[in-house]
């Protein structure tokens, strides 16, 4: 039972490792607590059971099953931290600048991301 959790959050971390996302991605297409995900992925303590899987499967879009797999291949068809297909981020975005940049920005990992919100925050005149 043990072993099925490690196999079970292994599959998780690379999945969140593939996807580019956090426990606050997790809490957007799957639900629970930020603290939740949080300890799951970063305590081997956290109970882990069926299910929990099947529900998280199930939420993500994965097939029923793929968290018990031994070195699971992360699936293309997994679901986007919104919980939509990753292919939705290829749609037209209401972006103020060229495309390009939008798409390039949805590749950069959270922390990255949130680095670039201050920047450019940084430079908008305030709304005084």
């Amino acid at each position: 039972m043990a072993e099925d959790a490690t196999i079970r959050r292994t599959n998780l971390r690379r999945l969140c490792a593939v996807r580019r996302w956090g426990a606050a991605d997790l809490v957007k297409a799957a639900g629970k607590t930020y603290s939740y995900w949080n300890d799951l992925l970063k305590s081997d303590k956290k109970s882990f059971g069926e299910k929990a899987a099947r529900s998280l499967e199930s939420a993500l879009g994965l097939p029923r099953g793929w968290l018990d797999q031994a070195e699971a291949e992360v699936p293309a068809a997994a679901t986007s931290a919104a919980g939509e297909p990753q292919a939705a981020y290829r749609q037209a975005p209401t972006w103020p600048w060229r495309a390009d940049l939008y798409y390039r920005m949805m590749e950069l990992p959270p922390d990255e991301l949130k680095r670039l919100e201050q920047i450019i925050s940084a430079y908008l005149p305030s709304k005084d």
